[in-house]
């Protein structure tokens, strides 16, 4: 009888720190500044009048966001692009671009949106509430490439940035959660392709000092329309997002963070003056994105 309560004992305490539930949230300093380096890599295949073609881009983004209030409602940010860089190889040449230099069009376009400070308002679970002071940044984009400042708004106006921002930003609970647990966040992206991502994370736990956070996603993009040069396109591209992140405990900061991605599906080119009828262009998408962040005092 004594061997079975002591049995019972240690199967009650195992099933109360199996419930345990911990609180995952922000906890940024004041003045502190945290940064974060996203390195991406794209390969993209499509057929097109007959001809296959693939492309590789891979664009590198570091960003330094200052802490400069923090309150009840959560935080005052300074985010700052500290450097951008992209590399594109195609059939027949490779386009190198980074806004340390500014010999083309291309680079100096870069190299205008480099330190040009943003303001951004976000609650202690990662929501972005407001993205203001893009004036500046708009107006340097638009020095550089005056014919598609329409094109620029849309891509990097206020809510698409706020949208940009809290696709990184946003991955928190509302509730406290126990290892295993899962939750949601859907969002609508209206950075250049109108894009619907349906999240799913889930808790795998906490190991030195580290939450380890599991995301898989569908996203869907149904048609959505985009123009370029003129032209209008459909795309009608879906696929999967899964990774995994490991987040610091004492700030919420994402230390480090990987992610593949996998989209196919077709985009039509519409008919117009110069195209006689739609033309289907099939194309698959395969990316892997490297995510890691630092605390600066």
């Amino acid at each position: 009888m004594k061997t079975l309560c002591t049995l019972l004992l240690c199967i009650l305490c195992l099933a109360g720190q199996a419930q345990k539930k911990e609180t995952l949230s922000y906890n940024l300093a004041k003045g502190s500044t945290y940064t974060q380096t996203m390195d991406m890599k794209n390969t993209i295949s499509q057929q097109f009048m007959g001809q296959s073609m693939t492309f590789d881009i891979d664009v590198r983004v570091e960003l330094s966001t200052l802490v400069k209030e923090k309150n009840e409602e959560g935080y005052e940010l300074e985010v700052r692009y500290t450097r951008v860089s992209t590399r594109a190889t195609y059939p027949g040449g490779e386009m190198v671009l980074s806004s340390d230099d500014a010999r083309s069009s291309g680079e100096r376009a870069l190299a205008s949106v480099v330190d040009k400070p943003i303001q951004v308002k976000m609650d202690a679970r990662g929501k972005v509430m407001e993205v203001t002071g893009l004036d500046a940044l708009l107006d340097a984009l638009a020095e550089t490439n005056p014919e598609s400042i329409q094109q620029i708004k849309s891509s990097f106006g206020e809510q698409a940035l706020q949208q940009n921002f809290q696709s990184g930003m946003m991955m928190l609970p509302d509730y406290p959660v126990a290892k295993g647990e899962s939750w949601t966040r859907v969002q609508e992206v209206n950075v250049m392709i109108p894009t619907k991502v349906a999240n799913t994370y889930t808790f795998l736990g906490s190991e030195k000092g580290t939450w380890k956070i599991g995301c898989n996603s569908v996203i869907k993009m149904d048609g959505a329309a985009t123009e370029a040069n003129g032209m209008q396109m459909e795309n009608n591209l879906g696929g999967t997002l899964a990774g995994e992140f490991a987040i610091d405990q004492k700030t919420g900061w994402v230390k480090t963070g990987s992610l593949t991605m996998s989209l196919n599906g077709e985009n039509v080119l519409k008919a117009n003056d110069r195209l006689p009828m739609d033309v289907k262009i099939p194309m698959e998408i395969e990316s892997k994105t490297i995510v890691s962040g630092e605390i600066k005092k």
